[in-house]
């Protein structure tokens, strides 16, 4: 008796959101700058105090909010890298999490349906929102921003055939 071959197919979210994440991000931080300079501007104190008698105080403040920009850019990139969604066996398994890993198992033995939702935005940059409806207590799982979802959704009911022979 032959046996079956182990499947599995992993896949991310849509690098899109990370972009869009860092614009916000890079936006909210101009912002900051700007800020710093018209405090710098109108606040004589601001940028000829001297801390530490070494750098001006402008000048440390432009530079901590630069650090805390880059920390932050290097967190969300992080959080994205980790975050992946994995067909194997009858379930789909989504895992997250930088240092402490997270796993969540969701079982396809029982599923009524699963579909895929796309904004306008979705649509252009192919990512959306997988819906798995359990019949059992009519709830709905979602896994969201999910990059090519027509596929993973496809390969799921492919998977669930297979799974059923």
């Amino acid at each position: 008796m032959a046996e079956k071959a182990s499947f599995s197919f992993t896949i991310k979210q849509s690098p899109i959101l990370l972009v869009m994440r860092i614009i916000v991000l890079f936006v909210f931080f101009n912002c900051a700058y700007l800020g710093i300079a018209f405090a710098s501007d109108y606040y004589e104190g601001f940028n000829s105090e001297l801390v530490f008698n070494v750098i001006a105080y402008d000048t440390m403040v432009i530079f901590l909010v630069m650090v805390f920009q880059v920390i932050l850019t290097l967190y969300l990139f992080l959080k994205w890298f980790s975050e992946s969604y994995t067909l194997k066996e009858g379930y789909i398994i989504h895992r997250w999490g930088i240092l402490l890993i997270r796993e969540r198992r969701f079982k396809l033995d029982n599923v009524e349906s699963i579909t895929y939702v796309q904004s306008i935005l979705g649509r252009i940059f192919q990512y959306g929102t997988i819906q798995i409806r359990y019949p059992s207590d009519e709830r709905v799982e979602q896994l969201s921003a999910v990059a090519y979802p027509d596929q993973f959704v496809g390969m799921v009911e492919h998977n669930l055939t297979e799974h059923k022979k």
